[in-house]
């Protein structure tokens, strides 16, 4: 019995895979290279040290154009190899996410939560463009594992370093970890798997690591470069901040009622998550903090 369920779960995750595979390499080389690629791949041309000194006056931290550089020179700078890197990574954070489901949440909400992530249009968008974004959503998922497997075993040091090391990439890819940042705390705060001591060891580990970068960081912040194209805040915009990544099409007008569907959707699995979910309650916050706390501290 063991051994054909085992099978049954290695024959779930090909097909998942299978299906991630084929929507983001499909048509991955007919989009044209728009100008924020093409930023990638020119500075993903120069030196480490060149794309140090360069992100330092943009607004973007550089371990992505680092990665993509060493990328290159194995694979080639064509728009296939290039983009693959992206289309990769979106299937690790793919697989990743199945890992973290299997730890806090049944079997079914793991493999029906794999399907939605594997065809997840805003993840097959990103995962055909040549910029940090699944590379980010890579490093996040496997740091949230980590602080899982950390939590659920706070003896074992090794969840601890994997957690501090993830993290550290995370920020050096992009700003925004710091959102993700919020909901580990909350997480932790509640679980109480993890000491303090343990926990803001770790974390002033991250802060030590990215002590580097920090007076960049400082400065990019002062100037908030990076934010022009954001459409101001509106009741709109928060009713409707599901609907472009969960549909990515403009075939629905934007003052329609339907763009609303996604974030009501959203809202009833959330609080069907919190109110009837009968796994461990410090689980249950971990999930549904994972999109409402960044998307709330944006807003």
């Amino acid at each position: 019995m063991k051994i054909s369920r085992c099978t049954g779960e290695v024959a779930a995750l090909s097909v998942v895979v299978a299906i991630a595979l084929f929507v983001r390499f499909h048509a991955i080389t007919t989009p044209s290279v728009w100008y924020d690629e093409a930023y990638s791949l020119l500075l993903a041309e120069r030196s480490p040290a060149e794309i140090w000194s360069t992100t330092a006056r943009d607004v973007h931290p550089p371990l992505y154009y680092v990665l993509l550089h060493y990328w290159m020179l194995v694979f080639g700078n064509g728009v296939l190899s290039a983009r693959s890197l992206s289309a990769l990574a979106d299937v690790g954070t793919l697989l990743l996410s199945i890992k973290l489901m299997s730890l806090i949440a049944t079997r079914r909400a793991t493999w029906i939560a794999a399907v939605l992530l594997a065809l997840l249009p805003i993840s097959v968008r990103y995962s055909q463009e040549i910029r940090m974004y699944t590379t980010l959503g890579f490093w996040l998922m496997a740091a949230t594992v980590a602080l899982v497997c950390w939590v659920n075993a706070p003896q074992r040091k090794r969840f601890a370093i994997l957690y501090v090391l993830l993290m550290t990439a995370a920020f050096y890819t992009h700003y925004f970890a710091g959102l993700c940042v919020l909901v580990h705390w909350l997480f932790w705060w509640r679980a109480r798997g993890v000491s303090d001591r343990a926990w803001v060891l770790a974390n002033g580990l991250i802060v030590l690591l990215f002590l580097p970068w920090l007076p960049h960081f400082l400065e990019h912040l002062l100037r908030r470069c990076g934010f022009e194209w954001i459409p101001p805040l509106t009741w709109h915009t928060v009713l409707t901040v599901v609907w472009p990544f969960m549909v990515m099409s403009n075939v629905v007008a934007e003052e329609s009622g339907w763009r609303v569907l996604p974030t009501l959707l959203i809202l009833v699995c959330a609080a069907s998550v919190l109110l009837n979910d009968q796994s461990d309650r410090r689980y249950r916050g971990l999930l549904v903090g994972y999109f409402f706390v960044p998307a709330i501290t944006l807003f």
